[in-house]
């Protein structure tokens, strides 16, 4: 089940190498053939996806949510996120890739802290009919991903 997972959210994310990966509890750090490192998770369903990518090219990591909504790229959108550390409201940023959309979360520091303290994290996305659409993640191992996938980034290894 864990391959099909991992296989799945590798397609999400363009040009993820396969053979090289890393797991802490239900997170899962891989490197994209461009040198990019996603510590990632996901839900059962496989259509929800958080991630930590740092992004060899500009030396830092961001926050990504793929929560199965459709956006317009670019544009600015507000999402409600809550945790037994904190709650809070922040906007994230529209990003289209390959089709699929992405939302960057561009609070870093805030989602942070919060990915770093808690144990589960859920994100309610509004959507145009009024209603939410709640996404919630498992952190269980997010700091240990997160901390390595900085570490690899910044020390340039080549290998997992």
């Amino acid at each position: 089940m864990r391959r099909l997972w991992l296989g799945f959210a590798l397609a999400l994310f363009t040009s993820l190498a396969q053979a090289e990966e890393v797991t802490f509890g239900d997170w899962t750090v891989v490197r994209a053939d461009n040198g990019d490192l996603v510590a990632l998770t996901g839900q059962d369903d496989f259509s929800k996806v958080l991630a930590y990518r740092c992004l060899k090219e500009l030396d830092r990591c961001l926050h990504v949510l793929i929560a199965d909504v459709q956006c317009e790229d670019g544009s600015v959108y507000p999402v409600l996120v809550n945790a037994e550390y904190s709650a809070l409201s922040m906007n994230t940023l529209c990003s289209e890739n390959d089709g699929r959309y992405e939302l960057v979360l561009t609070e870093f520091d805030l989602i942070h802290e919060i990915l770093l303290k808690s144990h589960v994290v859920g994100i309610a996305v509004p959507m145009a009919s009024g209603k939410f659409k709640v996404v919630r993640f498992s952190l269980n191992g997010s700091t240990k991903a997160m901390t390595y996938a900085e570490t690899m980034l910044k020390e340039g290894a080549e290998y997992l």
